[in-house]
Order: C-alpha cells, then sequence, then structure tokens
C-alpha cells in the first residue's frame, strides 16, 4: 500500500471540506449582508430651487380657474368679431420690453 494514495484521498477530502465551509460562509456573508441592506434606509432630499419650482408650480395649477374665465371672454370676443388689435398699444409694449 502506498502512502501518498491515502494522503491524495485526505488531501481532496480536505479540499472538499474547506470548499464547503467558505461557500456556506460567503453564504452566510450575503444573507448578513442582505441583512444590512434592509435595515438601511434611503434618504432623498430635494433642492431649494427644487422646493421653489414645486410651490410656482403649484400656485400656476391653482390659480388656474382665474385665468380659464380671462381667456374664455377674450375668445368669445375674438369669435364674436368684436375683438379689436391696438397697433399703438402693440408698439408701446414692444418698446417697453427693449428698453
Amino acid at each position: 500500500m502506498a502512502i501518498t494514495k491515502v494522503g491524495d484521498y485526505i488531501s481532496s477530502a480536505l479540499q472538499k471540506a474547506q470548499d464547503a465551509t467558505s461557500s456556506r460562509t460567503s453564504s452566510e456573508d450575503k444573507a448578513a449582508s442582505a441583512r444590512d441592506v434592509s435595515t438601511t434606509s434611503d434618504k432623498v432630499e430635494i433642492s431649494k430651487g427644487a422646493q421653489e419650482m414645486a410651490k410656482v408650480s403649484k400656485v400656476a395649477t391653482d390659480g388656474d380657474d382665474v385665468r380659464t374665465a380671462v381667456v374664455d371672454q377674450i375668445r368669445s370676443t375674438i369669435d364674436s368679431g368684436n375683438y379689436t388689435v391696438s397697433p399703438d398699444k402693440i408698439a408701446v409694449k414692444m418698446m417697453e420690453e427693449i428698453w
């Protein structure tokens, strides 16, 4: 009987045992890591600029009813043919925008 064969058998058995232990340990590590992740909480911070934009958007949508009445009035005036355009007023407003 050769001792090397017994040594090979023992070293392969040891290798299998170590592989099983290391795979079990890495599975346990993964499970522990998953538990750690699930206990942490995410946090979102909205910038001041985005908060201001949200406020402006809300004001614009809340004031929509008032503007709808004005638009409806102008639309009906145009449809009836009674809407007049004043070139002088348009020119004045254009100049105010430029200057």
